[in-house]
């Protein structure tokens, strides 16, 4: 009798292990939670870093405060500033210290891709991606084609951390290779302010 009381006790120890031990894996839906929480924000930024061979660093700002955005300078493209009202978009460029403004006539703000929520669908789509225990992050499915904003990632290793996520991975752009660091943060606390 203490053996099979044993042995039972042993099947409800080892079960009890085995069940903690898959609860503490995180789950892809926390990729698909940050997703809503950027959807839903009113403001965030976006730090992209491109480290390309040819070239070396390149960075890149996005800030986004309800109908304005900011871009910061990237290559041979000036920074700029943006406003959507009324059906026109407003953008504000510098060129030797003065602030120049075009007006665009577009009817709907989410034909801006950065005021898009489109743009961040598949990044933040938690059935493309595994957690990887080695990484400690949650990585791209190999089988899975991820082009975020002309970037197509051949691999991709995805953190969250207290209101932030940084994606770390290898892409090309254009064709040409690069490794990319993506931060997204300060959701719902980025101010944007025109320039004068």
């Amino acid at each position: 009798m203490k053996k099979i009381f044993s042995a039972i006790c042993l099947v409800a120890f080892l079960a009890s292990g085995i069940f903690s031990f898959a609860a503490c894996v995180p789950s892809t839906s926390q990729i698909d939670e940050f997703g809503n929480k950027l959807d839903k924000a009113d403001s965030y930024e976006m730090d992209v870093t491109m480290s390309v061979s040819m070239i070396g660093p390149v960075n890149y700002i996005l800030k986004v405060d309800g109908n304005k955005a900011y871009t910061s300078a990237l290559l041979d493209e000036p920074e700029k500033y943006l406003l959507y009202s009324n059906g026109s978009l407003l953008t504000y460029t510098q060129y030797n210290g003065s602030w120049y403004t075009d007006i665009s006539h577009i009817y709907n703000q989410e034909n801006v891709s950065m005021f898009s929520d489109e743009r961040f669908k598949m990044v933040f789509d938690g059935n493309n991606y595994e957690y990887s225990k080695d990484e400690k992050a949650f990585v791209k499915k190999d089988e899975i084609l991820l082009n975020f904003d002309d970037l197509i990632f051949t691999s991709m290793k995805l953190k969250l951390e207290n209101n932030k996520c940084v994606i770390t991975g290898n892409a090309t752009y254009s064709g040409i290779a690069t490794y990319v660091v993506i931060e997204f943060k300060n959701l719902g606390k980025t101010t944007v302010v025109l320039p004068v």
